[in-house]
């Protein structure tokens, strides 16, 4: 059973959010424990969303509750904080799950829909826990299935064309705040790639004299050749920000990078007006920056609503996209169907094997009568794990007909499965 657990920009503020992405440990989270629930487990953290996935072996609302707890415990160390995380976040279950993660790998679910940045994120979360080893059959599977989603959706729709994204908006925000036409001295913090983005549109706009930092003077130096600007060592950031009239800060420091004390000593008494957007996470200005005289400063919830535009050019891309996700949905829950009823018919193949093998050989010796159970067992489970393999049965009904399997025959893990359905 897929489990997720998980907040994001619909739901909670940016201070809540910056919060847990703070307080998670992603190590932490990867590390293996004694649980009866989570056997797999993978995090996805962006700038909008702290999410937990994990798989169970059981089903059944009592576990997905128990498994969310337990993916919450191995995230946040803190009782109170974790208790938290657990109020504001979001239990999806089973197929929820899946057509989630699936959405979102689309940019459906995005800030921004169809933000052009999220498939790296995904891509991003998938590796960490692959190098953890936290990663088994079937999240392997649903990360697979995500980035072959998102793909589809970039390839076979209009959902993700053009160039916008977080940084672009964030860049188009300073724009229109100081108004149509007006040139100003901008910069830009951090050039990954939303704040590539941020200084792209920028540079495009015709009305910025641009200035790059970046802790990598080597990035900023070959982006400001590329973008035709200049670029500033980072020992420069708060004498730079001074100096503009617009700024985009997109890092990954986990901590503020523009502080108040710093920016208020680089400023003066005469410094004039600026426009800061924040669109890291956690965020990297100091909100206290804010209360020093002429400064503006926006984060990701004060530019959502301009992001209404865009959003209404990308919605007749909606529906093609959300087919997709439908169609690659169903085929990871067919193919979670398929294991679970060849893991279902395991414990029958080897009890039917035992009672074959001891009856033949009986009669006709030990090698003889172990190949001659083998071939009987095959063709006894032939057409079950035929049928399974080639879709013929509803995905819907193999965990019941798995039960009754283990209940009848008594194989091994059928006390824990009745526990399961009590339970719910």
């Amino acid at each position: 059973m897929i489990v997720s657990l998980g907040l994001d920009a619909s739901s909670v503020s940016v201070a809540i959010r910056e919060k847990f992405h703070r307080l998670g440990t992603p190590e932490g989270s990867f590390q293996p424990t004694r649980s009866q629930h989570v056997r797999e487990i993978a995090s996805l953290r962006t700038c909008n969303r702290v999410e937990l996935y994990g798989w169970s072996d059981l089903d059944g609302d009592a576990v997905a509750a128990d498994a969310a707890e337990e993916m919450a415990t191995r995230w946040i160390v803190d009782h109170t904080d974790r208790t938290a995380f657990l109020a504001f976040g979001r239990l999806r279950v089973g197929r929820d799950a899946v057509e989630h993660l699936l959405r979102v790998s689309s940019g459906l679910e995005s800030q921004v829909i169809g933000d052009i940045h999220v498939l790296g994120q995904i891509r991003r979360a998938y590796r960490e826990a692959q190098e953890h080893g936290s990663l088994g059959p079937y999240l392997h599977r649903l990360f697979e299935t995500a980035i072959q989603t998102g793909k589809r959706v970039k390839r076979e729709t209009e959902l993700m064309a053009g160039r916008s994204s977080v940084g672009s908006e964030a860049a188009a925000h300073v724009l229109r705040t100081l108004g149509e036409g007006r040139r100003l001295r901008a910069v830009v913090v951090g050039c990954g790639k939303v704040g590539t983005h941020a200084a792209r549109t920028l540079a495009r706009s015709g009305r910025a004299q641009l200035t790059l930092i970046n802790r990598s003077e080597e990035r900023s130096r070959a982006l400001a050749q590329e973008l035709g600007c200049r670029w500033a060592p980072w020992r420069r950031l708060h004498a730079e920000v001074a100096q503009a009239q617009g700024v985009v800060v997109a890092t990954g420091a986990p901590d503020p990078v523009v502080r108040r004390e710093a920016l208020a000593r680089a400023r003066g008494d005469a410094a004039g007006s600026v426009v800061l957007v924040d669109v890291a996470m956690p965020r990297n200005v100091d909100p206290e920056v804010s209360r020093l005289a002429a400064v503006q400063l926006a984060d990701l919830d004060d530019i959502r609503p301009e992001l209404v535009q865009l959003e209404r050019a990308r919605r007749a891309a909606m529906p093609a996209a959300v087919r997709i996700v439908l169609e690659e949905s169903y085929g990871y829950v067919r193919w979670l169907g398929v294991q679970e009823a060849v893991s279902a018919l395991e414990p029958l193949r080897a009890l039917l094997l035992d009672v074959c093998q001891r009856e033949v050989e009986f009669v006709a010796g030990s090698e003889t009568g172990r190949r001659t159970a083998e071939r009987i067992v095959a063709k006894v489970l032939a057409r079950p794990l035929s049928s399974v393999r080639d879709g013929r049965t509803d995905p819907d009904a193999v965990g019941p007909m798995a039960d009754a399997l283990h209940t009848l025959f008594s194989l091994p893990g059928a006390q824990e499965r009745a526990l399961a359905a009590r339970a719910d």
